[in-house]
């Protein structure tokens, strides 16, 4: 018999999200990364919109912002592209205040950094790597 509690955990990897398991289940979380994952590299154009409230879509324009290169503009475009991902979290009350901080790491390479603080203080930060070049080569995009 399987026992799910939380979410399935999703984790940044270099082909995307990706689902670990162990003993045939997947694994699971308790916290926010998952939501926070599907909010920022799922497109707003994601079909399951479609059934969606306005309020209730999920989503980010993120991914549109990875082919161009990779510039200063660029870098705020893309933190505040995930603030606004990010920003049902508060207005919902699952979060206390959302951060977020985009570094530059490299001429094809960006930290994003985000920060939720949950209504009783509890903070968790998660980071992701973004790679303009790999992504590009996976898409054959030159």
């Amino acid at each position: 018999m399987s026992r799910y509690d939380g979410d399935v955990q999703i984790v940044h990897s270099l082909d995307g999200g990706a689902i670990t398991f162990r003993s045939g289940q997947p694994d699971m979380e308790q916290g926010l990364s998952t939501a926070v994952y599907i909010s920022l590299f799922t497109e707003s154009g994601w079909w399951g919109n479609a059934l969606a409230e306005d309020d209730g879509q999920i989503g980010s324009e993120l991914e549109a912002l990875e082919m161009q290169p990779l510039t200063n503009k660029v870098r705020q475009d893309y933190e505040e592209g995930a603030r606004k991902a990010l920003a049902w979290m508060v207005s919902s009350g699952l979060a206390k205040m959302v951060t977020v901080e985009a570094v530059i790491l490299s001429q094809i390479a960006l930290e994003l950094t985000v920060t939720i603080v949950e209504p009783d203080g509890t903070a968790t930060t998660e980071r992701y790597r973004v790679n303009w070049q790999g992504q590009r080569a996976a898409l054959g995009v030159t």
